[in-house]
C-alpha cells in the first residue's frame, strides 16, 4: 500500500545498503516478539495486538517470548523507563523523551518499538503497523480494518521518533451504551483518554487500562441527593430570593455553592465514591446542567461572575479531595453560564472549552476571521494558565444523524491546537454501533465516520494535510471507484464551506439546513458520482458495500431536502385492487378509476414539458401500469434496439426500478417504445445481472399523442407471493429522450418519479396496494359569512374533502352529522351560532373524538358554550409587541409533520392579538408572542374534551390578516397547520 501520511517529528536515517530485515518469510515467522520479565499488562497487550495483525497480514504466527535472549531477528516492545538495560544498549536517557513519545529504530537483526511509558511502547506498536505495514483502521470491529496481505514482511533502516502533538486526545463517548470494539478502535488511533459514565462495566476500567487509556469520569457530579437537600433547604440555590429542593425540569437544582455545609457534603460523596473506584485516573467536576445558579449575597461574595465562582469551587474541593487521592487528576469543563473567562482559576489539570459558538462551515486556517471568536476564548483561557482544549459538537450537529464533509474542519482545528499550545480536544459523539436497532446510515458514528478517523489521525499528528487523510482513505476504501467518490466528496464539501449562514452548536433539525445545502442540480451530479463508482467497482462486494453505504447516507440528505422543498407526498402512491382477477390486462373501463402518479419531473424539479401519465392497478397475480407518454411529435420516435438486453436506454424508452419490499437489491427494468424489453438484477455488492430474465410483459403502441404502454409484472416473478391489502411496493419509473432529439429541442428533458435520477436505490417512491380507494379526511369549515376561497382550495390541493358551511346552524349540524375528521370554525360577530347550540352540538362532536378549530379575534365566552369554567379565557386586545414575533413553539411532530412549519414560525409574523388562559395548566400552549409589557401571549392553544380535541388560534386562518403566519397572504400555511393538527391527533 503507498504510504500517504507523513510523520510527526519523524528524524529517518537511512543506511546505505543496509539489509532487510525478514520479519516473515513466505507465511512463515523469521521473527520473534520479545518482552522483558514482568511486563505491564499494556506492553503485553501490544505484543498481543503485533502479533495478531502480523498473522492477519501474512499468515504467520510470530511467536511471543519474555526475556531478552534474542535469538536471530527480535521485535522488542519496552517501556524504557522500566527497562533501564535495554535503555542503556539504545544509548538513551529515558527521561528525555516525551511521556508518549515513541521510538522505532531498527539496528542489526533487531527492530525496536519502545518509549518512555508502556503506553508509548504501545503506540509504537500502532505506529509501526500504521505507517510501516499499511495498516488501517478506519473504523469500529472487523468491518473498519483494512490490511495489506503481504506473505512477506521485511524492513530496511529505521530511526525514528514522534512525539503526538495533543496531550489529551479522545471522543466524548460519556454514554450509558458500553461498545469493547469502539476502545479497541480508539487505542489502535493512539487515543489516551477514555470517558465513562459514574456507572460502568465492572472489568471496564482494567481493559480500558490494558489498552493504554487513563479512565476519565464525566457526567454532572456535583448534585446531592434529593433526600440531603429536603432535610438542608438552605443547601439549595436560592433564585429570585427563595431555595427549593425541587426539580428544574428533569434536573436537579443547582447548589448553593458558598454554604459550608455544601462543601463539605460534596467533599465527602466524591471521596467516598473515589475511594470506592480506585481504578479511576481522571474525575471530571461538572455541575447540573441548567443557569438556574445561586444568587445569594454569600455566593457572589465568591465571585461576581459564575465562570470565577465555579472556579473557586473546584479549587476548594480539589484542595480538600486531593490529599487522600494523589493519583487522581481533575478536569472541568468550561460549560454554560461558566464558559467566560474567569479571573481567577483552579489548579484543575485539563478544562474542556465547550465550543458552542464554534461555525463547522468555516475550517480555522481559512482566513484570520474564520471562527475568530472561538480562537480568542481559547486563547484567553489558556493565558490564565490552564491547560485547555475544546470540547467539540460538531459530530453532532443536527438532531439525526447526517453525513457531513468535516474532514478539513476538524484537522485544520487540531492543527490550530497544536500551532497554540493547546492541550488537547475531545468531541461528543455516541459509540459505535448506537442506536442498536438503527440501520447504520441512521447511527452517529457511521454517518460521520470519515470526520471521526480523521480527527483521531490530526489529534496523534495535526501536521497531517487533510488532503492525505481524504485521499488515503478513498484510495484504500474504494480503489478502481476512488476518483468518483473524491468528486462526490469535493463537490458536497464545496457546497458546505460555500455556505453564507454559520452553523453553530447542536441537535439543528437537518431539514432547514437540506434546503441551503442542496440543489437539485448538486443531488443529481453526486448521484451520477455513485453511479459511476458503482460501475468501477462491479465486482468487488467489499467496496460496492461501502458505495451503497454512501449512497444511503447521501440519500438522507435527499429525504431532508425533498421533505424543506414541501414534497414529502410526492413520493407516495397508491395502486387499485381490481374487483375481479385480470384474465390478462385489466379492461378498458377498470382504468377510469385508477389512481394516476404524481407528475413526473426533470432533474430540476421541473414539471416534464412533455408529461408522462401513469395509473396503477392490481390483483393477486400482478401489478399493471398503463403509461401514456405525451410526445408532440410522434413521427420522431427513435427506437434503434428491437432484441431483449440491448442497450435500449438511448432509445425512447421508460425504466422502471423495482423493489417488492425493504429487502436489498432492486430489478432494473426498461423498454422501447416498439416494446424491446431489458432486465436485469441488481445486488448489493454485486453488478447487474441480465443474465436474470424474470417473467413479465409490455405492450407498447404509437398514438397521435405519443405513445402508450401496458406493462404487466407478476408478483411471482419479482418477490413471490403478492403483498397483503396495505402491501407495499417500492418503485421508480424514468422516462428517458434519446441524445439526438435532446439536443434538438432542449426542453426534451429525461424525466421520471419520484425524481430523475437512475439506479437510485434509496429514492423510490412508495407504493401502497390498497384494496379500495383510500378515504379522504373531510374537513368542515364554517365561515361564519365570508367564504375563504383560497384556504379551501388549499386544503382540496392537500387531499382533503372540504364541505364550505357559509352560515346557519341547520347546515352546520348536518355536516356534523358525517363525523368530519375536523371542523374550523370562523368566530365573527356574524357566526350565527347560539351558544346553546354550541353547547350541544360542539361539545357532543368533541365529547365523541372529534377536532375543533375555533379562530377568532375578540372575547370568547368558551366556559358558556362548553359548559366549563376552566375553558375561560381573556382576549388579550390589541397589545402585542409590534415585533409581533413567534417567541415559544412547543415542540412535536404538529410542527413538521407532513408540513414543515418551523420557516414559517421563523419568519412570519405573529397574530395581532391572542388568549391568556383564566386557570393555568387547563390549556397547552402551543405557540405564543409577547405583550407590549413582556407578559407571554398566547396565539395557539389546545386542550382535551372528552375525547376530542379544541383548538383554539387567534389567527384569521387564511381569511384576512395580511402577512400574518396564518393569514390572508398565507392561506398554504392555514391549511398545513390543519392537516399537522390532524395528523397528530391520529398519531
Amino acid at each position: 500500500m503507498p504510504r500517504t501520511l507523513m510523520l510527526l517529528l519523524c528524524l529517518f536515517v537511512h543506511a546505505a545498503g543496509a539489509e532487510p530485515l525478514r520479519l516473515v518469510e513466505e507465511g512463515e515467522p523469521r521473527a520473534s516478539i520479545h518482552l522483558r520479565a514482568g511486563a505491564s499488562p499494556v506492553e503485553a497487550y501490544a505484543a498481543e495486538e503485533l502479533q495478531t495483525h502480523l498473522h492477519k497480514i501474512s499468515g504467520a504466527n510470530v511467536p511471543i517470548q519474555t526475556g531478552r535472549e534474542e535469538k536471530g531477528a527480535a521485535i522488542l516492545i519496552a517501556a524504557l523507563e522500566e527497562d533501564a538495560a535495554l535503555a542503556d544498549r539504545l544509548g538513551i536517557d529515558p527521561t528525555a523523551l516525551g511521556e508518549e513519545e515513541t521510538l522505532i529504530r531498527r539496528e542489526g537483526e533487531s527492530l525496536y518499538l519502545v518509549g518512555r511509558t508502556p503506553r508509548a511502547a504501545l503506540y509504537a506498536t500502532y505506529t509501526f503497523l500504521q505507517d510501516h505495514l499499511g495498516c488501517r483502521w478506519f473504523w469500529p470491529g472487523p468491518e473498519g480494518e483494512y490490511l495489506p496481505s503481504l506473505r512477506t514482511i521485511e524492513i530496511g533502516a529505521l530511526n525514528e521518533r514522534q512525539r503526538p502533538g495533543l496531550a489529551v486526545r479522545s471522543f466524548g463517548i460519556n454514554h450509558p451504551h458500553y461498545d469493547e470494539a469502539t476502545d479497541i478502535w480508539m487505542a489502535r488511533q493512539r487515543l489516551n483518554v477514555r470517558h465513562l459514565q459514574s456507572r460502568f462495566p465492572k472489568d471496564a476500567p482494567e481493559q480500558l487500562h490494558r489498552r493504554g487509556f487513563r479512565v476519565a469520569i464525566a457526567g454532572h457530579n456535583l448534585t446531592l441527593p434529593q433526600r440531603e437537600l429536603e432535610a438542608h433547604p438552605q443547601w439549595a440555590a436560592e433564585i429570585a430570593g427563595k431555595r427549593s429542593a425541587a426539580r428544574v425540569g428533569r434536573r436537579q437544582p443547582h447548589l448553593c455553592w458558598s454554604n459550608p455545609g455544601v462543601q463539605q457534603a460534596l467533599v465527602a460523596q466524591l471521596s467516598q465514591w473515589l475511594a470506592e473506584h480506585p481504578q479511576v485516573d481522571t474525575l471530571s467536576l461538572s455541575a447540573t446542567d441548567h443557569t438556574l445558579f445561586c444568587e445569594c449575597a454569600e455566593c457572589r461574595s465568591m465571585a461576581a461572575d459564575v465562570s470565577t465562582r465555579w472556579q473557586e469551587l473546584c479549587a476548594l474541593l480539589i484542595a480538600r479531595i486531593k490529599p487522600s487521592h494523589p493519583r487522581v487528576s481533575f478536569w472541568a469543563l468550561a460549560y454554560q453560564a461558566y464558559r467566560d473567562v474567569p479571573h481567577r482559576a483552579a489548579p484543575l489539570d485539563y478544562v474542556g472549552y465547550c465550543a458552542y459558538n464554534a461555525d463547522y462551515l468555516r475550517p480555522l486556517l481559512q482566513s484570520p476571521e474564520a471562527n475568530a471568536a472561538l480562537k480568542q476564548d481559547l486563547l484567553a483561557w489558556k493565558a490564565r494558565g490552564l491547560p485547555v482544549g475544546l470540547r467539540g459538537y460538531e459530530l453532532i450537529a443536527f438532531a439525526e444523524p447526517m453525513w457531513t464533509p468535516l474532514l478539513r474542519y476538524t484537522v485544520e482545528e487540531k492543527q490550530w491546537l497544536h500551532a497554540h499550545g493547546l492541550a488537547g480536544s475531545y468531541s461528543e459523539v455516541a459509540p459505535y454501533g448506537h442506536p442498536l436497532d438503527k440501520p447504520a446510515e441512521q447511527q452517529g458514528w457511521v454517518a460521520n465516520r470519515l470526520t471521526i478517523y480523521a480527527a483521531a489521525q490530526a489529534l496523534w499528528n495535526p501536521t497531517l494535510p487533510p488532503e492525505a487523510i481524504l485521499t488515503d482513505w478513498m484510495q484504500t476504501l474504494y480503489g478502481p471507484a476512488a476518483e468518483p467518490m473524491l468528486a462526490h466528496y469535493r463537490l458536497l464539501e464545496s457546497a458546505w464551506l460555500g455556505l453564507e449562514q454559520p452553523l453553530t452548536y447542536f441537535l439543528h433539525p437537518p431539514v432547514a439546513f437540506a434546503g441551503k445545502f442542496l440543489t437539485p442540480e448538486r443531488i443529481s451530479t453526486a448521484s451520477e458520482h455513485l453511479q459511476i463508482a458503482r460501475k468501477l467497482a462491479q465486482g468487488e462486494p467489499r467496496r460496492l458495500a461501502q458505495i451503497e453505504l454512501e449512497a444511503r447516507l447521501f440519500a438522507r440528505w435527499q429525504s431532508a431536502y425533498l421533505y424543506h422543498e414541501g414534497r414529502k407526498h410526492h413520493g407516495e402512491a397508491w395502486a387499485l385492487r381490481l374487483p375481479e382477477p385480470a384474465a390478462s390486462f385489466p379492461a378498458e373501463t377498470a382504468w377510469a378509476e385508477a389512481p394516476a402518479l404524481p407528475a413526473f419531473e426533470d432533474r430540476t424539479g421541473a414539471l416534464a414539458a412533455e408529461p408522462t401519465e401513469v395509473r396503477l392497478l392490481w390483483d393477486a397475480q400482478a401489478l399493471y401500469l398503463r403509461i401514456r407518454c405525451a410526445d408532440s411529435a410522434p413521427e420522431q420516435l427513435v427506437a434503434k434496439y428491437s432484441g431483449h438486453d440491448e442497450n435500449l436506454f438511448g432509445d425512447d424508452s421508460v425504466e422502471l426500478f423495482l423493489q417488492p419490499d425493504e429487502t436489498p437489491g432492486y430489478a432494473h427494468l426498461g423498454f422501447n417504445f416498439v416494446g424491446a424489453r431489458y432486465d436485469a438484477r441488481h445486488l448489493p455488492g454485486s453488478g447487474p445481472d441480465p443474465a436474470w430474465n424474470p417473467h413479465w410483459s409490455v405492450a407498447t403502441r404509437r398514438t397521435a399523442t405519443g405513445w402508450e404502454a401496458d406493462v404487466t409484472l407478476p408478483f411471482q416473478s419479482f418477490g413471490g407471493t403478492p403483498p397483503a391489502e396495505n402491501g407495499l411496493l417500492r418503485l421508480a419509473l424514468k422516462r428517458s429522450r434519446p441524445a439526438t432529439r435532446r439536443q434538438a429541442n432542449p426542453a426534451l428533458l429525461n424525466t421520471g418519479w419520484p425524481d430523475a435520477s437512475y439506479h437510485n436505490a434509496h429514492a423510490l417512491g412508495r407504493v401502497s396496494l390498497l384494496h379500495t380507494a383510500p378515504k379522504r379526511h373531510e374537513v368542515v369549515v364554517y365561515h361564519g359569512g365570508a367564504p375563504a376561497v383560497n384556504l379551501v382550495g388549499e386544503l382540496v390541493r392537500r387531499d382533503f374533502t372540504v364541505t364550505s358551511v357559509e352560515t346557519g346552524e341547520a347546515a352546520l349540524a348536518e355536516a356534523l352529522e358525517r363525523k368530519p375528521a375536523m371542523i374550523l370554525i370562523r368566530c365573527t360577530r356574524q357566526t350565527g351560532l347560539s351558544a346553546e347550540w354550541l353547547h350541544d352540538h360542539l361539545r357532543a362532536y368533541l365529547e365523541a373524538g372529534g377536532i375543533a378549530v375555533l379562530s377568532a379575534a375578540g372575547p370568547l365566552p368558551l366556559e358558556r358554550w362548553l359548559g366549563d369554567p376552566g375553558l375561560a379565557v381573556a382576549w388579550s386586545g390589541w397589545g402585542v409587541d409590534r415585533r409581533r414575533r413567534t417567541h415559544f413553539v412547543a415542540q412535536g411532530a404538529w410542527t413538521a409533520e407532513p408540513h414543515d412549519l418551523r420557516p414559517a414560525f421563523q419568519r412570519r409574523v405573529s397574530p395581532a392579538s391572542g388568549y391568556l388562559p383564566a386557570e393555568p395548566g387547563r390549556w397547552q400552549v402551543l405557540a405564543a408572542s409577547r405583550l407590549e409589557d413582556e407578559r407571554e401571549c398566547p396565539y395557539l392553544l389546545a386542550t382535551p374534551i372528552g375525547s376530542g380535541m379544541l383548538y383554539l388560534t387567534s389567527s384569521n386562518m387564511g381569511y384576512s390578516g395580511g402577512g400574518e403566519i396564518f393569514g390572508r397572504h398565507h392561506p398554504g400555511n392555514a391549511a398545513a397547520l390543519l392537516g399537522n393538527l390532524l395528523n397528530a391527533r391520529r398519531r
